[in-house]
């Protein structure tokens, strides 16, 4: 196993992990009332979980690590309109430090993981 693809596999359990916790904490803060965008970090989370466990099983196996990058890339996405609807206001009446962070970090897993999974990918066709 090449660096680049431990570096995917650590990433991949790394954000498999995080993105569960992710998933329960924003949907159960969107059903108690917290505002809609917990619940969009809650499907941010999910997001991130599966994208995880893709790039996990996908990091044994390096030519199948073109299949993980779309959901990366869907991951970064989701991160990207996660900050947009916080700087635009739109969400939550006083969302504090903690919904910004945990927008930048989807944002930052799928970026990373998109990256990662092209390096790994790259690596494998030479």
């Amino acid at each position: 196993m090449t660096e680049n693809q431990k570096f995917l596999k650590i990433w991949s359990l790394a954000s498999m992990f995080a993105g569960l916790v992710l998933a329960i904490v924003g949907i159960v803060a969107a059903c108690l009332g917290n505002g809609m965008a917990y619940g969009v970090l809650g499907v941010d989370g999910l997001v991130c979980a599966i994208s995880g466990f893709q790039g996990a099983r996908a990091a044994n196996t390096p030519s199948r690590t073109k299949g993980i990058i779309p959901i990366y890339i869907v991951a970064c996405a989701l991160g990207v309109v996660s900050v947009i609807l916080y700087a635009a206001g739109l969400f939550a009446p006083n969302p504090g430090v903690v919904f910004p962070f945990l927008a930048i970090l989807v944002l930052a897993d799928g970026l990373i993981g998109a990256l990662a999974g092209n390096r790994v990918y790259q690596e494998s066709l030479k």
